[in-house]
């Protein structure tokens, strides 16, 4: 019918998820294109050299949609879309992938990006490298790298090739045959750069270049400000963790101090503004977090020392299920509200291992309030959990039954206990239900947080505890007994 109305028009027909597989029978008209998305797949290598099982499932699809479909276009991915700054080094699949699409008769590509900031990690050279290479896949791909290096750095290329060189290694031993998959949601804490040996020479590295560019037009040394963001950017997440929950808080604090990258960063983000601000990451609510933590970091006078807790609210990644509200009766004025119409995992606390006692029980309480359902039979009022993304796997959960908790009232809540290892986060959400049965939670109407408190589970008087919020602009009496209770590094 659509032919016959629009006969110089094509439809597109997205195969994307749970819609990629091609059909058995049917074939596609002539005036259909497929929009077929590799989103699940590790970019680490060319989609059909890694063994990571979504690749293998793409290559199968590609294959069957070429023989039903003629014009196939490719939606692809180049970044990491939960941090524009996380070192995603992809560029030596750039040019693999291309060519396995050009094979399996593909006409159309869009490369997605960081599209909606000036800068991110390396985003300027894999944009001119893709441009180079859909005009011709052929292309040498480290001719093409020296040559961008050459004109965008100047004289400061040498240093950045270096850069670029040593990331490409540490990528490939992370990423080997069986290794870790390079997804494009891949948590930063799992990166083969989550190491501060290969932070401190990154940062030598940009240093360098930047002298190198001293005397050259200032175009050279704005570029190479930029080019070091990514790296200022994740020596700042791990020198300025959001956690102390440590009764040896002085081997953790090292390197150039928070306060200082954060100014420089924020210093950078105003320098490298364009028509619209440097954003940290595609997710509104999780940019809006980590520019929080670094405004906040910046503002202080001192350096950070053992005895400063969390951001505060700069520490929540939020999302559509619950948000900050404005809450006389919560500590600090305010708490995240939770909706009952779902149970994803409403907010995510990133647990740096940096601010923990390795091998150690920790201890984790919330305060809650909750609106029951009058009437309602019992069933679950909240769910917490803690996952770990280089594992793929969860570590805990603890759910409380509506029975369990209070009706209107503000209660401290004890979840359970766990042993903290590398890169884990914090979820939470509103207790399980069936969705589609209720369609939304039968039990409770709402969800209230105030606090959570993780401590030591063997936790003696003198040991400091971490409770968000810590700060909401002015102090809190949990700030005060927090700073009461703290044990120096002196006095062990």
């Amino acid at each position: 019918a659509l032919e016959k109305v629009y006969p110089d028009k094509l439809v597109k027909v997205s195969a994307y998820e749970t819609t990629r597989r091609p059909p058995k029978k049917t074939k596609a008209r002539h005036n259909i294109f497929v929009d077929l998305c590799p989103i699940e797949c590790d970019y680490s290598r060319p989609i059909p050299e890694s063994d990571y099982k979504a690749n293998r499932e793409f290559c199968e699809d590609i294959v069957g949609w070429s023989k039903v479909c003629d014009r196939i276009f490719i939606f692809d991915y180049v970044t990491c879309f939960r941090d524009y700054f996380h070192p995603f080094q992809n560029v030596y699949s750039l040019k693999g992938n291309l060519k396995f699409y050009l094979d399996h008769g593909v006409t159309m590509v869009c490369s997605e990006g960081v599209h909606d900031t000036p800068h991110g990690d390396l985003a300027e050279l894999k944009t001119w490298l893709l441009a180079k290479l859909m005009w011709n896949p052929d292309q040498d791909v480290d001719a093409l790298i020296d040559r961008f290096l050459a004109g965008y750095y100047g004289k400061a290329a040498p240093f950045v090739r270096r850069y670029f060189d040593s990331l490409v290694a540490r990528q490939r031993t992370h990423s080997g045959p069986g290794g870790h998959r390079l997804g494009i949601y891949e948590d930063p804490g799992e990166s083969a750069t989550a190491d501060d040996g290969f932070l401190a020479e990154a940062a030598d590295l940009w240093r360098q270049a930047e002298r190198a560019v001293a005397n050259e037009p200032a175009v050279y040394g704005r570029n190479v400000r930029m080019g070091a963001m990514t790296t200022d950017y994740h020596r700042f997440l791990r020198c300025a963790p959001t956690l102390w929950v440590t009764r040896h808080p002085e081997t953790f604090i090292r390197g150039e101090d928070g306060p200082t990258l954060a100014r420089r960063l924020l210093a950078r983000f105003a320098e490298g503004k364009s028509r619209a601000p440097v954003r940290l990451a595609e997710s509104p609510e999780k940019n809006g977090s980590l520019l929080r933590r670094i405004e906040t970091v910046a503002a202080r006078t001192e350096p950070i020392v053992a005895a400063d807790v969390a951001e505060g609210l700069a520490t929540l990644i939020h999302n559509d299920w619950c948000k900050l509200v404005d809450d006389a009766t919560a500590s600090g004025g305010q708490s995240l509200e939770f909706y009952p119409t779902d149970y994803q995992w409403c907010y995510t606390l990133p647990l740096p291992i940096n601010s923990f006692d390795r091998g150690v029980k920790y201890r984790l309480r919330a305060k809650l309030r909750f609106r029951k359902r009058p009437g309602a039979p019992a069933g679950n009022a909240v769910c917490v959990g803690v996952y770990d993304p280089g594992a793929a796997k969860g570590i805990v959960q603890w759910t409380r039954r509506s029975a369990q908790v209070k009706d209107g009232e503000w209660e401290w809540v004890d979840l359970g206990t766990w042993t903290p290892t590398d890169a884990q986060y914090l979820w939470m959400s509103m207790g399980i239900f069936d969705r589609k049965k209720d369609g939304r939670n039968p039990a409770v109407e709402r969800m209230w947080l105030d606090q959570l408190e993780i401590s030591r589970a063997d936790r003696r008087f003198s040991d400091a505890r971490w409770i968000w919020p810590a700060e909401l602009g002015t102090p809190t009496n949990m700030v005060v007994e927090f700073r009461r209770t703290f044990v120096s590094p002196k006095a062990g």
